[in-house]
């Protein structure tokens, strides 16, 4: 009985090795940053290579911090509000955004991913960040560009109109010459001024789009 109890000893700690060698292996590989931190001091516990890698401080010096090195000052209470809201046990969470800050004081936008774990015999979160900041940056962009073509839309359907309007009207009154033959030079003036007015917005809307940014290379 008591060699059956040395077995079955034996087979689970094999097997508690075995998992923990799969976990270090995930974690250690996978391209995504990934650390452990104690969930009482906060303090970072083991950062995989990615992390290194994407976030530019060392083996040693991530383990000399603690995650509020990583953020800005401004968002540590809101850090602090969530680590206690998240006491209680439960399954992975996604957290949702935060801002975090490289050691070249680069500031990114990352999807936090976490999951309470026993860190060698401490309370500890292990983390998942997913670097949102090109995608950010992506709509922001678009939504720049949708706003230049909102305002382009105003200029086609009212400040282009203006000079067009003039332009029609004189080319109207110049196909009846006789009529207005003693208007003939007014005409013209008045003319090319509506032709210098559409000229100057047709160049604001390729500012506004980047065209004559273009067009000069």
């Amino acid at each position: 009985m008591y060699s059956k109890d040395i077995t079955e000893r034996k087979k689970i700690n094999s097997a508690l090795e075995e998992s923990e060698q799969n976990y270090s292996s995930l974690f250690e590989l996978s391209p995504l940053p990934m650390w452990v931190f104690d969930i009482r001091s906060l303090k970072f516990l083991d950062v995989n290579q990615a992390a290194i890698e994407n976030y530019g401080y060392s083996r040693e010096e991530f383990l000399s911090m603690s995650i509020g090195d990583i953020r800005p000052e401004e968002d540590l209470p809101l850090l602090l509000e969530l680590l206690d809201q998240e006491s209680i046990p439960r399954e992975t969470v996604r957290q949702g955004m935060f801002r975090h800050i490289k050691k070249n004081g680069e500031m990114i936008k990352v999807d936090i991913q976490s999951n309470l774990i026993q860190y060698k015999g401490k309370p500890a979160k292990v983390i998942i960040a997913n670097d949102m900041t090109e995608r950010f940056n992506y709509i922001r962009a678009i939504e720049q560009q949708n706003e230049k073509l909102r305002e382009i839309a105003f200029m086609q359907s009212h400040v282009v109109r203006a000079p067009l309007a003039r332009i029609m009207g004189i080319a109207s009154m110049l196909q009846n010459w006789e009529t207005f033959a003693d208007e003939r030079e007014k005409l013209l003036e008045f003319l090319q001024i509506a032709a210098n007015e559409l000229d100057n917005v047709v160049k604001d809307i390729s500012d506004k789009t980047g065209l004559a940014h273009e067009f000069k290379k």
